[in-house]
């Protein structure tokens, strides 16, 4: 795109690429207010080094701020962000962390803390990184350098951008000096090749993520496509809904929630809906302290799992029955803990459903939840490490179907439940014969609008 207001100096730059002058009258327009969109380009422009032009684009008085295509990266260094801002990226622009920077451990290419109000807007446009420096001897290790980094803000939307190749997680939501995140938006964006996670969500009231993309995540654990994990007892997951999302190709987990700083003080609300995990090692999985853990409710609905390495879905350690409920709703769960060992000794990696707790299990309802699995196995693992009591497993309960050419089998604990435990099993398991994956029906994003697979006991027994 050509702007007239603009002067190249060719000359002054390596071949191929161009430098910009400064634009002193449009960037006066806007300073007296006659000016309420701007153009970045108009601080300047060097294809070596933008950060000083694109900083100062961003702490101007214009509410919405443009970063032209350019036909070449915006290299930057660290970038802050402000209230009440509009930060458009044009189609084609590639913002990129300058090689040889970003050498502090929390160095990320654009940083919201404690602001409000601020919009990142960037359909077809691409904030990038150098993952495999970072790794380098000469950087100082960390897992921190981060794509967007929102730290105690409230009102922020990150739209249609991807974020790739991050130090860290390409997007983190956490607290800052003024506490959680509050109301932000998470739409259309890919997160693809990151060090760390996808998305981390630390602390966050009313959060929004919908019809984006996690994957290829891997480097350092959790190595999550989202990772919600609090760091402290005083942080919050409330509010949080998760929609039309995928979470393919991530080295460790697709999904984790790591409830275990938080008390019972705190109360969580996540609700995941239309959700497509793929090729991880584990599935979803939810962890919390074994006592004094938080009230609420998980609720993954309307979801695939498959060609995961090991559970594709492992709940640990929560105990209490009544004030923390998860529900897993119109589930298929296929082609899971493929790498698990066979047999029946390691039910932590070997089954494609694992519920463990101490006493009892916390309230778990399996409604409409699918298992296609070709090993004679339990589809389905729910063990105490305590003697058994008549509540032992009352809290699990719903319909499993489960389509095995050995039959469906569900295993009740590392050792036999007596019949006191087994009159509290509310749970019924059925044989089923075939079930059809619609994908179209779980995620509309076009990449995974696969043909629909009918899978049944003779496909898996000729897998």
């Amino acid at each position: 795109m050509f702007y007239p207001a603009l002067m190249l100096l060719c000359a002054m730059s390596p071949p191929g690429l161009a430098w910009v002058a400064p634009d002193p009258q449009a960037i006066e327009e806007v300073a007296a207010g006659k000016r309420t969109v701007a153009n970045a380009a108009w601080w300047g422009f060097d294809p070596m080094d933008s950060t000083r032009y694109l900083q100062a684009a961003i702490n101007s008085k214009a509410s919405t701020v443009i970063i032209p295509n350019m036909g070449q990266d915006w290299i930057v260094r660290p970038i802050f962000l402000r209230s009440n801002l509009e930060l458009v990226f044009e189609e084609g622009v590639v913002v990129t962390a300058k090689k040889g920077d970003y050498f502090g451990k929390h160095d990320s290419v654009f940083t919201a803390r404690d602001i409000e109000n601020v919009t990142l807007k960037g359909y077809g446009a691409t904030i990038r990184m150098h993952k495999d420096d970072y790794t380098q001897p000469y950087y100082p290790k960390s897992q921190h350098r981060m794509g967007v980094n929102i730290r105690g803000c409230n009102n922020v939307q990150v739209l249609g951008l991807t974020i790739r190749d991050t130090g860290g997680d390409g997007i983190y939501i956490g607290r800052g000096s003024r506490g959680l995140c509050e109301g932000v938006v998470i739409k259309d964006v890919v997160c693809d090749n990151n060090y760390r996670q996808g998305i981390s969500v630390i602390s966050a009231k009313n959060l929004l993520i919908e019809n984006s993309v996690f994957k290829n995540t891997s480097g350092t654990l959790p190595m999550a496509g989202i990772d919600f994990e609090p760091n402290q007892a005083d942080e919050r997951l409330e509010q949080i809904v998760v929609r039309n999302c995928v979470f393919d190709g991530n080295e460790y987990y697709g999904v984790t929630i790591n409830l275990k700083p938080l008390t019972c003080e705190a109360e969580v609300s996540i609700h995941m809906e239309n959700i497509l995990i793929r090729g991880s090692r584990s599935g979803f999985s939810v962890k919390a302290r074994p006592e004094d853990h938080p009230t609420g409710t998980i609720t993954l609905r309307n979801a695939v799992i498959e060609d995961v390495a090991r559970n594709a879905i492992r709940v640990e350690h929560i105990i209490d029955q009544d004030t923390l409920e998860l529900s897993f709703e119109d589930c298929i769960l296929h082609n899971v803990a493929t790498d698990a060992p066979d047999g029946g000794d390691h039910p932590h990696t070997s089954v494609p459903i694992f519920l463990e707790g101490f006493s009892h299990i916390a309230r778990v309802n399996l409604r409409n939840v699918v298992v296609a699995d070709a090993r004679e196995r339990p589809s389905l693992y729910v063990g105490v490490t305590k003697p058994y009591t008549s509540d032992a497993f009352a809290a699990i309960q719903g319909d499993l179907h489960v389509i095995n050419p050995y039959g469906p089998q569900v295993r009740w604990g590392r050792r036999a439940p007596n019949e006191e435990a087994l009159q509290g099993i509310r749970l019924q398991v059925h044989e089923m014969k075939a079930v059809q994956v619609e994908y179209d029906r779980i995620i509309s994003l076009e990449d995974y609008r696969l043909p629909p697979l009918t899978v049944s006991a003779d496909t898996l027994t000729a897998r």
